[in-house]
Parts: structure tokens; C-alpha cells; sequence
């Protein structure tokens, strides 16, 4: 995981001190599709994907960046029972480069599923606390600094050119059966960086970069069959009870 701290001490050896200054700088859903009816409501066996496009429009020189992807523990106690979990993401090309050879290097062969549920930890009395489960998307850090918009990184997917650049990271969810419950929960999706699970956007002398996250709200349907099976079972009733 990309640590400030971490961050820091690499880009300060590398000797520059120009502070960080205003910028646009963030990630953006670009799109969503479900494999389902709906987009907006998934069930069980829906495959939601959820296109992201970054931004940087103020050029900031960008040294290192974690980039993260949450919401799916909508309880957040670090257990994968919500209903929704994430089962693949892709990145294509590089990122806050200009094409797919120069840019950050991401340390990261794919996505790192990250979290735990609270409990005691083992041997010692102290309590600890639940991580939420994240996906972590992106761990970047280059030696050199990369201000470029990433409207010419390679994009990923099948609509990996979008409006004003390319998707840049495609992140897949799966809905399983929950504990939930079995009508219709809104869940946040959230989308960048997150200091409270580590990560960092960081740019000249280890400074950190004002950075625009993002969310997608959708419903989760854990047991969509219920309510047609009642409703299937009342029907058989009526059509028994007529003369």
C-alpha cells in the first residue's frame, strides 16, 4: 500500500522542493453497465462494471498515487456479506503518462483485495478494529514527476475512449446472496484516493495533491425471487379456492 510517509521520503531524496499548487486533479465514473435488466438494480449473478477516467487538468506534476475502490462493505466491518463484491478490475495503458510505456509504474500485477473483520487479536487482549474491504486499483511511483491530462494513456475496454480522454480503469462487481436482507439496499460505491486506508496522490517534494474522488450509487437486490414466489404462491391459492 502507498504510505505518505513513504512517499515522502522518495521523492524528497530525489531533491525537489516546489511545493504543490491548485489543481484539478481526480477520478470520474465514466460509465456503468449491468449484465442484468437494470443497471440501477442488480441481483444475484449480475455482473456490474464501472468505467473510471483521471483527471489532471491543472498539469500537476503527479510523483506517486494510490488509488482505491470502496463502498462494496456497506456495513463496514471487513466481512464480504453485503451482497456485493468486487471480482476483477483492469488497467489499461499508463497513468498520468501519455501513452503506454511512460508514466507511473504501478507496483500492483492487478487488483488487491484489502480489509478485515474486527476482532482480538491473536495472543494479545487489544481489540482490532475492522478495515472496510477495498479494492486497491493503482499503486504508482516514479522518480520522475508526470503532469500530463491522461486523455492519451491507452484506455481499456470495449468504450475505452469516452469524452475528453480515455477509461483508464474498469472495475467489475459480482452480487451474491446477502445478509441484508431481501428487498432493494442502496449501496455507495466510492472511487480515488482515500488517506484512511494509506493511500496518497503526491507531487513535488512529497507534498500531497488535493485529489477529487468519485461514487456511483446503486441498488443491490440480494433475494429478488422472494417476492415473485410469494406472489406466485398466492395466485396458486386464489386459482385453488375457485369453484
Amino acid at each position: 500500500m502507498i504510505r505518505k510517509q513513504n512517499l515522502a521520503a522518495l521523492v524528497a531524496a530525489v531533491g525537489l522542493m516546489v511545493p504543490a499548487s491548485a489543481m484539478a486533479l481526480g477520478i470520474s465514473v465514466a460509465g456503468y453497465s449491468s449484465s442484468g435488466a437494470n443497471d440501477n438494480f442488480i441481483v444475484p449473478g449480475d455482473t456490474l462494471t464501472v468505467d473510471l477516467v483521471l483527471e489532471n487538468n491543472g498539469g500537476v506534476e503527479i510523483f506517486a498515487a494510490g488509488i482505491a475502490a470502496r463502498g462494496h462493505d456497506a456495513n463496514s466491518d471487513g466481512v464480504q456479506n453485503d451482497g456485493l463484491f468486487v471480482s476483477g478490475a483492469s488497467l489499461g495503458g499508463s497513468i498520468f503518462g501519455f501513452n503506454t510505456t511512460l508514466g507511473l509504474a504501478n507496483t500492483l500485477s492487478g487488483v488487491d483485495l484489502r480489509g478485515a473483520p474486527s476482532q482480538f487479536s491473536s495472543g494479545h487482549p487489544a481489540y482490532v478494529a475492522a478495515v472496510p474491504l477495498h479494492a486497491q486499483l493503482f499503486d504508482g511511483v516514479g522518480t520522475s514527476g508526470w503532469n500530463f491530462d491522461g486523455s492519451n494513456d491507452g484506455g481499456v475496454g470495449p468504450n475505452a475512449n469516452v469524452a475528453g480522454g480515455n477509461v483508464h480503469f474498469q472495475v467489475q462487481y459480482q452480487v451474491a446472496a446477502s445478509q441484508l436482507g431481501g428487498t432493494a439496499v442502496p449501496i455507495t460505491l466510492e472511487f480515488g484516493v482515500f488517506s484512511e486506508l494509506g493511500g496518497a496522490a503526491v507531487t513535488n517534494g512529497g507534498a500531497t495533491a488535493g485529489f477529487s474522488n468519485d461514487s456511483l450509487t446503486i441498488n443491490v437486490v440480494p433475494e429478488p425471487g422472494t417476492a415473485l414466489l410469494m406472489g406466485l404462491g398466492l395466485a396458486g391459492l386464489a386459482t385453488i379456492r375457485r369453484p
